[in-house]
């Protein structure tokens, strides 16, 4: 009936998704490796070989894992290579309160010539949804241990589905890409290259209204219905 998820309380499902080279947004490439896609593409390789595969999975419903990144093997899966991050879902009839941490982010890579995993999956459907600003929904893409040859993966999905909002509702969330990559080294010029943020979706405007001004939302495309996504940048 109600999901009670209390401070400094930690659901990690971190690199719990597909191994590197594998799963439908899978990076590849020998040497200098693609990032993983997911709710975002991840980044491409500096040899200009190694393309990122397409994005996948939900916008409203998201219950897949987050891919790996390409490997120094190539179409072998690598455990040097960034793991998508897992799947989390939570079904609650009454309220779902959030003071924890609950992260589904990749991992990154070990080796200097693999790529950093994307994110994996949060949905949550409740008729009520709470908790406070030490609450936060977490799906970032992670980055390569070696960033200039390889790319880091791109941010995973996250969808809350609720009736009304409670008190306080202030959890924060993050589809972030990678931080670091290839294309990263120069966003000016390489910027079409980097990896993606992922997708936050919101049944209403209600949290995006109030929060945004707390810099509650770090990084995402936020998908509201009636309304046009919009891409937030880093405001934490």
């Amino acid at each position: 009936d109600n999901f009670v998820m209390e401070m400094n309380a930690v659901i990690d499902a971190e690199g719990k998704g597909y191994y590197g080279n594998t799963g439908p947004g899978g990076g590849n490439g020998g040497g200098h490796c693609s990032g993983g896609s997911h709710g975002g593409r991840g980044g491409y390789a500096n040899n200009g070989g190694a393309y990122p595969l397409p994005v996948y999975d939900s916008v409203t419903q998201p219950e897949l894992p987050g891919s790996g990144g390409g490997g120094s093997s190539g179409g072998v899966p690598v455990p040097e290579a960034g793991r998508g991050g897992g799947a989390v879902r939570i079904d609650v009839t009454d309220t779902a309160t959030i003071d924890g941490a609950i992260k589904a982010n990749g991992s990154p890579s070990t080796h200097y010539a693999s790529a950093g995993g994307s994110g994996g999956s949060i949905w949550i459907n409740c008729g009520v949804f709470a908790g406070s600003s030490n609450g936060l929904l977490s799906v970032d893409g992670a980055s390569p241990v070696a960033p200039y040859h390889s790319s880091g993966g791109g941010g995973g999905r996250i969808a809350v589905h609720y009736t009304t909002l409670g008190t306080p509702h202030a959890v924060r969330f993050s589809a972030a890409r990678a931080t670091a990559g290839w294309a990263d080294a120069d966003r000016d010029i390489r910027g079409p290259w980097a990896s993606e943020d992922g997708t936050i979706w919101l049944p209403d405007a209600g949290l995006f209204s109030e929060n945004m001004v707390d810099g509650l939302f770090n990084r995402g495309i936020l998908v509201i219905p009636g309304f046009t996504s919009w891409s937030v940048k880093s405001l934490t």
